[in-house]
């Protein structure tokens, strides 16, 4: 949650926006919605004539309300719960969205033959991690446990045919975690530029950022309301130190009308036996995955693949990660490694390294 707040701010400190009669003058809009998805999701739009905010506040929470009823595993009523509940008995109708979600994590499990996989639920249940138990000291399975778990986890017990989906094992169990933030923040940005937003950050949980429009600068004060004037340049994204209990600044993504999204071992953890444990899992030991990442950013505007993208870059590591990076036009990647190094694939050319003790190479 820290992280997150911090992520909002250096976001918002980096833009701006306020209201008035003067067509160059923006005003800032900005909401946090807590109810949905078991995350915290922040909406930052700018505009200059009078709108309904109001109307807007509302059905963006519409748009969270439905995927939490769709993607939430956590929400026994959604329809992903019904899904892991009922598939492994007999067959399930679901609908469109959920469909398309489950079909690009089979593609990404395909492509890195498991690595990456959406039946990853039942060992992510067996840690703990989306219980107090994970931030509190955490509980470490035994290895028999493990074991046991991980019979269950294989993205081919998963059938589909047209809409309709059954497992072939009755304790799979699908997380799409890994997948939908990054569509929900698109389907905001999409909705707001409906309404004629022209400029908006949109942060869905601590890790997936849509942002589009221009950056813009605090201008002066109108009525006691601040105000802001539009620039050239792109919406600047600070992402913080993903080390362990360091929130500042150390790089700036300089982007608009794009997906951002990071994933790292930083944001949920415990420590025991004098060993760090994160919430990235390796589908073959059971363990949360061991490589030389801090974390992974991608950059991409394809809003149905850039969640899960971060998530299996850092599971593939560095070395195999820029190579699927640099084979696949539709993504840009960011590789952060714990002997902070810097690894920027080819096509980001627009970026400042804010903290030198890390090295870009």
């Amino acid at each position: 949650m820290k992280k997150f707040l911090m992520l909002m701010t250096m976001l918002l400190l980096l833009s701006g926006c306020s209201r008035n009669q003067d067509d160059t003058k923006f005003y800032r809009h900005s909401v946090t919605y807590n109810e949905h998805l078991n995350t915290t999701t922040m909406v930052t739009f700018y505009y200059q004539d009078e709108i309904n905010k109001d109307s807007i506040d509302v059905e963006i929470e519409a748009i969270l309300k439905k995927a939490d009823e769709t993607y939430n595993v956590y929400n026994e009523l959604s329809e992903l719960s019904k899904v892991n509940r009922d598939a492994g008995s007999r067959t399930v109708t679901i609908s469109d969205e959920l469909l398309k979600s489950i079909e690009v994590s089979l593609e990404l499990a395909e492509q890195t033959e498991g690595k990456f996989d959406p039946t990853v639920l039942p060992l992510a249940d067996l840690w703990e991690i989306n219980g107090a138990t994970f931030y509190l000291g955490g509980n470490i399975p035994s290895a028999e446990a493990i074991e046991s778990t991980l019979m269950n986890v294989d993205y081919k017990n998963i059938i589909i045919e047209g809409n309709e989906i059954s497992f072939k094992e009755i304790r799979t169990k699908i997380d799409l975690g890994a997948v939908v933030k990054g569509t929900i923040a698109y389907d905001i940005a999409t909705f707001l530029k409906a309404e004629g937003i022209t400029t908006a950050i949109i942060n869905v949980g601590s890790s997936s950022q849509y942002v589009f429009g221009n950056r813009l600068k605090e201008a002066g004060v109108d009525k006691e309301i601040t105000y802001y004037k539009e620039t050239t340049e792109p919406i600047r994204i600070g992402t913080a130190n993903p080390e362990l209990e360091n929130e500042d600044v150390i790089f700036i993504l300089n982007e608009t009308n794009t997906g951002v999204s990071k994933t790292g071992i930083d944001q949920q953890y415990f420590t025991g036996n004098n060993k760090i444990y994160h919430h990235i899992f390796n589908t073959t030991t059971g363990y949360p995955v061991e490589n030389n990442l801090l974390a992974v950013q991608v950059v991409s505007s394809n809003n149905l693949k850039i969640d899960a993208y971060s998530t299996m870059l850092y599971i593939l590591g560095l070395e195999e990660g820029l190579k699927y990076v640099e084979e696949h036009d539709d993504l840009e990647a960011i590789f952060f490694t714990k002997d902070k190094e810097i690894y920027i694939s080819s096509n980001i050319k627009n970026y400042q390294l804010v903290d030198k003790s890390f090295k870009i190479k």
